[in-house]
């Protein structure tokens, strides 16, 4: 499960204004990351202590062919598995105990009502969360990747008058 952005440009980007990107990434995620500056790539990532659940936010520029290839993307599977797994794993308690008070109570409906329910609502529960997280997680990638691919757009423009 992943949300990704994703632009090619026709040109190539100059190589020695790839790191001029990383303050443009910074800045809008206030967010210093991990940097990989290679001869003709820029990959940025999330350092763990801006993300509850770790590093997942990855912005990569690749200049080859003649071509810039812009890639911003975040993982949702850990956030998935952190609401899911924790909420439903970590409330499956109260379902029990419904079972064994409604065997005991001689309520089998008790029994058989409750955790449907239980594990309903908190799946529910669960989704809502789910769901708002990653609706932030995809405004917070499109602010990234519009930054990202304003800044590459200048320069490239800069570049072609240059050029003339």
């Amino acid at each position: 499960m992943q949300l990704e952005l994703e632009r090619i440009y026709d040109t190539a980007f100059p190589l020695d204004k790839l790191e001029a990107l990383v303050g443009v990434i910074r800045s809008v995620t206030g967010d210093r990351g991990a940097t990989e500056l290679l001869r003709s790539s820029l990959t940025w990532t999330a350092t763990a202590h801006a993300r509850r659940f770790g590093p997942t936010t990855m912005v990569v520029v690749t200049v080859k062919d003649g071509t810039t290839h812009l890639v911003v993307s975040d993982r949702l599977d850990v956030v998935a598995r952190g609401y899911f797994g924790g909420l439903i794993g970590g409330s499956t308690g109260l379902p029990t105990l419904a079972v064994v008070l409604g065997a005991l109570w001689g309520a089998p409906i008790v029994a058989v009502a409750a955790p449907i329910l239980w594990l309903g609502g908190t799946f529910t529960g669960a989704r809502a969360l789910f769901q708002r997280a990653a609706r932030k997680r995809a405004e917070s990638l499109r602010r990234v990747f519009d930054a990202v691919a304003a800044e590459i757009a200048v320069t490239l423009d800069a570049k072609a008058s240059s050029d003339r």
